[in-house]
């Protein structure tokens, strides 16, 4: 197998095991989990600006929902490029793998529907004073170095919760969940038209998620270490 081939297998089953050994249920608590504590009457307690006091909308809810159709999406993408990369053994089953594809693609437009609607819900609902407070006051630099962070990615972070911007990061997540279809879309095109995708467009699309993946593990982390 050439250099090239084992490198995207190996990023491939290394994913693949980290998200089917973890439970669905707890993916959630993993990516954005936490960010809905950022907003007043956020947990059902209180109205908030639409005068909404249900729980099941809440907007940590909309974060663990997108999350859950998020993690979703990527394990059939992992599962995909696991599929295509034994294809050089095996041969390719087109049938299975356009039908992988296309659940990645249902996962996917769930999520970035829930983040569309996450984006509306706060954009109404006024911050929650001393969270944001703590929020601009956090220790990002010792944070980082103490736990070996990507400096990029957390720095990305870094940037909208240092100014208290959290629905800035849903919207940043949400530009990335749709750059995410888009390459999926072509990606999916290729498979029904019986042909491998270009090992560039796997490569990228797997980095792509990956980095999106991290970017709300950060929040998440970063969330969890302020209570």
């Amino acid at each position: 197998m050439i250099p090239i081939k084992k490198n995207l297998i190996l990023t491939a089953l290394v994913g693949m095991l980290i998200l089917f050994m973890i439970p669905t249920a707890v993916f959630p608590r993993i990516w954005g989990n936490g960010a809905g504590g950022g907003y007043d009457g956020a947990d059902g307690g209180s109205s908030n600006a639409a005068g909404i006091q249900s729980q099941f909308n809440t907007i940590e809810t909309y974060v663990i929902r997108g999350a859950g159709f998020y993690l979703e999406a990527y394990s059939d993408i992992l599962l995909l490029l696991n599929r295509i990369e034994e294809s050089e053994l095996n041969g390719m089953d087109y049938d299975e793998v356009r039908q992988i594809s296309d659940r990645a693609l249902m996962n996917m437009y769930n999520s970035i529907e829930t983040y569309y609607y996450l984006i509306r819900r706060a954009e109404m609902t006024p911050y929650n004073d001393a969270f944001i407070t703590k929020l601009m006051a956090f220790d990002y630099a010792g944070f980082m170095e103490k736990r070996q962070l990507n400096s990029v990615l957390f720095t990305k972070v870094e940037e909208y919760l240092r100014k208290g911007d959290i629905t800035g990061t849903f919207k940043y997540i949400y530009i990335e969940l749709t750059a995410i279809v888009k390459m999926l879309h072509s990606i999916r095109n290729d498979l029904y038209f019986g042909k491998i995708p270009e090992l560039s467009d796997l490569w990228r699309i797997n980095e792509l998620c990956s980095q999106t993946l991290l970017f709300g593990q950060y929040m998440s982390r970063v969330f969890y270490a302020m209570r």
